[in-house]
């Protein structure tokens, strides 16, 4: 069974905007531009290094995952594993905007955690197969639990005296 990357696209366009729309309602001003569907591989190459999820008014870009496991708004709320999966490697490196955080949605809870990518340096690559996309072998860029923060440290962050994340 191949990957249906157009169900993807809109599953996560969906929780672009979920994190867009929290950011609004607590007075952050960002732009969560419109669903584009990838015609093919050439053109999922170029999403990858264009793509933004969520951008803020000052051009700042806050990638976002919606991923599998139930967790609540506290970082000590995610427990299924103590290392969370940020993203493929060639997709981190390959963006032309790095993004400032990247925010993890739960498809179960739609909570949210954020990770600063100014934790990078402490991100490790693990090899591994991607059974979604029927990949072999895929290098992600893993990190520690303990470096996810609470929407409120972004919050922080963002405001104009921008103190948290």
């Amino acid at each position: 069974m191949s990957h249906d990357y157009e169900a993807a696209f809109k599953r996560g366009h969906y929780y672009n905007e979920l994190v867009g729309e929290y950011l609004a309602v607590h007075g952050i001003t960002n732009t969560v531009p419109a669903l584009e569907i990838a015609k093919d591989k050439a053109d999922r190459a170029r999403f990858t290094s264009n793509e933004k999820d969520v951008v803020l008014a000052d051009g700042r870009v806050i990638e976002v995952k919606g991923v599998s496991p139930d967790f609540g708004w506290e970082p000590e709320s995610y427990t299924v594993r103590d290392t969370i999966i940020v993203d493929t490697e060639s997709g981190y490196h390959g963006k032309v905007v790095k993004p400032i955080a990247y925010v993890f949605v739960s498809q179960v809870s739609e909570a949210m955690l954020v990770l600063s990518t100014k934790t990078y340096p402490k991100w490790r690559v693990l090899v591994a197969g991607d059974k979604n996309r029927g990949l072999e072998a895929e290098r992600f860029l893993i990190a520690d639990t303990s470096l996810l923060r609470s929407m409120d440290d972004l919050l922080k962050h963002l405001a104009p005296a921008g103190e948290g994340v």
